[in-house]
Order: C-alpha cells, then sequence, then structure tokens
C-alpha cells in the first residue's frame, strides 16, 4: 500500500512568515576584459581572476556589508616563482570619472594556521610573513614550526585597501602591473557596478 505525504501551504505559511527573514543586499558585479569572474560557495562573493605565467591572481571588493568598502588581492606562488608590483598603486575612480583617487598599496601578508593552545587544538589565522608593497614575493615552502598545520607546497599572499564611497553607481579600479619571474602582465581596468537584490534567509534557532 502506498502512502503519500501532502502538506498544505497554508498551514506552513504562519512558520514560514515566522521565521524567514528577507535581507537586502548591495552588491558590486565586475566586469572585466582580460580576466574570468568567479561566484565564491561563500554567500555568493565575486571575484576578478587572472594567470601569468602560471601565477593565479585573484581580485574581490567585498559585497557592500560593511563601511567603507574593501579590496582584496591575492596570488600563490610555487617554489621558483618571484613576484613584484614595481609600482604599487591602485586609481580608483567612480564610473563617471567625476571622483578620482589614487592610493598605495599596503604591504602583502601571508597566513597561516597557528594553534594558540596545543592542549585543545585551537587554530588561529595569523600573520607568518610580510612583504614590502614592491615585492619581493618568493614563492615555495617556509618552515613556519612544528605548530602550524601543513599546506599544499604553494605560498598565498594578499593585501587590502578600504575603498572610501565615491559615487553611488559604483566604481573604476585600474590595478597595478604585476611582474612574474622578469615579465610585466598589465592588467585592464576592472569596473564594479553597484546592484540591489533580495536574500531569503532562516535562522539558525528557527
Amino acid at each position: 500500500m502506498a502512502y503519500s505525504l501532502q502538506i498544505s501551504f497554508v498551514a506552513v505559511l504562519p512558520f514560514l512568515a515566522s521565521c524567514v527573514a528577507v535581507v537586502p543586499i548591495t552588491e558590486y558585479m565586475p566586469t572585466t576584459t582580460d580576466g574570468t569572474v568567479h561566484t565564491s560557495n561563500c554567500l555568493g562573493a565575486k571575484s576578478v581572476r587572472y594567470v601569468f605565467d602560471g601565477v593565479p591572481v585573484f581580485v574581490t571588493l567585498d559585497r557592500g556589508r560593511t563601511e567603507p568598502l574593501e579590496l582584496q588581492i591575492g596570488l600563490t606562488l610555487a617554489e621558483g616563482q618571484v613576484a613584484r608590483v614595481p609600482a604599487p598603486e591602485i586609481r580608483i575612480s567612480s564610473l563617471d570619472q567625476s571622483s578620482v583617487e589614487v592610493r598605495s598599496l599596503p604591504d602583502w601578508k601571508r597566513h597561516a594556521l597557528r594553534f594558540v593552545k596545543p592542549r585543545n587544538k585551537r587554530l588561529e589565522r595569523v600573520v607568518v610573513e610580510i612583504a614590502p608593497a614592491a615585492g619581493p614575493l618568493v614563492g615555495g615552502v617556509v618552515d613556519d614550526g612544528s605548530d602550524v598545520v601543513r599546506l599544499p607546497a604553494t605560498k598565498t599572499f594578499s593585501t587590502s585597501i578600504p575603498i572610501r564611497s565615491l559615487a553611488a553607481s559604483g566604481y573604476q579600479i585600474a590595478l597595478p602591473a604585476i611582474e612574474i619571474n622578469g615579465k610585466l602582465n598589465s592588467i585592464s581596468p576592472i569596473e564594479y557596478r553597484k546592484q540591489h537584490r533580495v536574500e531569503w534567509m532562516v535562522p539558525a534557532n528557527c
């Protein structure tokens, strides 16, 4: 004998109304001519990715939930790969070019997971290496100590810079050229257009 379970939508409507929250989201959609736009599985954040001589480079502008915005740049270097940024500056402008700002790139940082208290095996993400904004950034394996979780034989450096509000519609960001093993690679400006949408979320305690 077959049984079927039917749930009335009207019956569950009060439950949905009490639990489901509508969250407004402001995000910046990137447009690029020489990179690839990727969508992260974490909250759908979007990044622009490049590959220069085997070195992956990613650029991410956060979704605007905090103020100011933050532009993140990162690259992953294997053994034998060296990166430099000869002119470590970025140019940030409004889409209509009415507002322009030139900012210096901060130092690069490399993070690792380290045990805060070995007994309870609690891990913390800490800075284990700092490199100047202009470089050099040297890839490969570095011994960070026995209390560090081992990662693949590459090193990922990243830097971030806050972006103050310039325009309501979005931004155009011109990134500096990146030198990989002596070869200079230019990057076309990225346009970020502001857009709004909503997400349906169910609280964990619902």
